[in-house]
Formats: structure tokens, sequence, C-alpha cells
């Protein structure tokens, strides 16, 4: 996310303002490292579905239902669903590179952060999901440290997608 933004001068003058949607400086797996796995997995799993070459959404539903067990979370998975000569593919959603981004973002996560984050002092807005534990208390700190002109505002009966599990409210 950051040190791309926070290194590059031109960039750092043209970004006024910030909103950042429930994520911390802390990777979201530190505390679960078994959440990496499973977010591995279901990437895989989506994947998969794509060259099963399955004719059902019903049948993407019960694929992904193995590897997540949130209906939520796989009804959001599925808006990215295309058919295609009757054929259903997570074709809008490049898998593979999600993938590959997801892994790098693991292993250089805290080094970036170490080495090439340098504090934002532009208004920033953190939106959290109050149930989410993205953004936790523990996590202020360092928020604040980095973003010395940030505030933080919780999304009521929310989680990690408070865009979507309460829309009115985030717009």
């Amino acid at each position: 996310m950051s040190s791309v933004l926070m290194e590059n001068s031109v960039l750092r003058d043209a970004v006024k303002k910030l909103i950042i949607v429930d994520v911390s400086l802390r990777h979201p797996s530190a505390e679960k490292p078994t959440e990496f796995d499973h977010l591995h997995q279901l990437m895989k799993k989506m994947t998969e579905i794509n060259d099963l070459k399955i004719e059902s959404r019903a049948e993407v539903f019960k694929e992904l239902k193995t590897i997540e067990q949130d209906e939520t979370v796989i009804n959001f998975l599925l808006l990215n669903l295309t058919k295609v000569n009757h054929i259903f593919e997570f074709g809008n959603l490049e898998v593979k590179y999600l993938e590959e981004a997801w892994k790098r973002l693991k292993s250089q996560w805290d080094e970036d952060k170490r080495t090439s984050f340098v504090p934002w002092r532009g208004e920033t807005l953190f939106i959290k999901g109050e149930l989410s534990d993205y953004i936790k208390e523990s996590d202020c700190n360092e928020i604040f440290e980095y973003f010395p002109n940030a505030k933080i505002e919780i999304i009521d009966k929310s989680g990690h997608w408070p865009h979507f599990d309460n829309q009115s409210e985030f717009i």
C-alpha cells in the first residue's frame, strides 16, 4: 500500500486527503498465521473453479463452501462471477495475480514498514468496521505515529467490508 505512496514525492504532494478502509499497519494475518493459509487456499479454490468449467452458480457456491464457511463472504465473492458459454468463472478477477500479490505482501509487509514508511501529515480517515478486527485498539498508536493527522471512524454493524455490510452509513 504505502511505500510507493509515501516514497514518491510527486504522489505525496498530489494527495491532499487519504481514506483507508478497515486496515491498519499490522498485516491482518500477523496474529493468526492460519488466516494467511486460509486466504491462500481460498484463492487456490477460485483458480480451481475456473479450471473446473462449472455450469451452475450453486455448484460454485458449494465449491467455495469447502474452504469458506461464512456465506456472506461467499456471496461477496460470487459477485465476481462471470458466465461465458454456460461456464461460471472468476473471469474478472485475475486470481493468480491476486495470489502472487498476496504472497509478496505477506513476505514484505513488516520489512517495508520498517525501512520505507515515513509519516504522512495530510488529513487521513481510517474507517473501521465495528465487528472487524483488522484495526485494533493496539494499532492506534502506530496509526497516529505514521498518520499524525488521522482520525478513526467506526461503521456500526459492519465487519471487514463496511462498504458492503452497512453501505448507507459508509456513504
